[in-house]
């Protein structure tokens, strides 16, 4: 059984909880986080950005090693700082590199009613690996992005779907492995999710120094690749 992980956010307070599974045996742990204080950004009501009622569920999908996990939990930290209330679980294929890996995340005003994705409304894909077992859950009137090297087989159907040279552009940058935030900045500029602000302040708390530049770099260029 492959290792999954379920994260849940809520405006105001973190909780975590990991469960790994080993053949008959199951890890777990979790940890708490207090509120921040009032003058903190998440607290903020200059920072909420509504969704009017609306449950969105996002995918990011690929294979191991592509920094799936990490995009997510900075969008689901970001969305958190914006005041809105989040879900976040993975899977991922017990190797480091190369197996089946995605990262869901449900986002709301309130609570989500259910914490993991049926009806998918944003989907980045990375690999062709993810395909198969992504596609069937997206919307009609959903959203797919793709890199267009990597998944080189566009999915067929009534959604929205747009290729991007990620890998290329990752490439282009200094490092292949940057195209996780190259797509992350295309997705929320496209879909208008997460302001980039959010995502940037996040970044500058979760990323190396000596990566943080690098990384900003592919963040704004997604943005701009999704204008194109």
């Amino acid at each position: 059984m492959s290792p999954s992980v379920r994260i849940s956010c809520r405006p105001g307070s973190f909780r975590k909880t990991n469960v790994l599974n080993t053949g008959n045996r199951t890890v777990a742990g979790s940890s708490n986080n207090p509120r921040p204080g009032n003058d903190h950004p998440m607290n903020s009501s200059k920072n909420m950005n509504p969704l009017g009622g609306k449950e969105l569920q996002i995918r990011l999908g690929g294979a191991g090693g592509q920094g799936l996990q990490l995009c997510a939990a900075l969008l689901t930290q970001a969305l958190a700082l914006e005041g809105k209330h989040v879900s976040q679980s993975q899977s991922y294929e017990p190797t480091s590199r190369g197996g089946l890996s995605r990262s869901d995340i449900v986002v709301a005003d309130q609570t989500p009613d259910f914490p993991l994705v049926t009806d998918l409304d944003l989907l980045l894909l990375l690999d062709q690996l993810a395909v198969e077992s992504s596609m069937p859950l997206l919307k009609k009137e959903g959203t797919v992005l793709v890199d267009s090297k990597r998944v080189p087989e566009l999915p067929q159907g009534a959604f929205r779907c747009r290729s991007f040279p990620f890998v290329e552009k990752a490439r282009e940058l200094g490092n292949e492995r940057i195209a996780n935030m190259i797509g992350l900045g295309a997705l929320c500029g496209i879909s208008s999710l997460c302001a980039r602000k959010s995502l940037e302040t996040t970044l500058k708390q979760k990323s190396p120094s000596r990566f943080l530049e690098l990384n900003l770099s592919a963040l704004d260029l997604g943005f701009a690749m999704a204008l194109s």
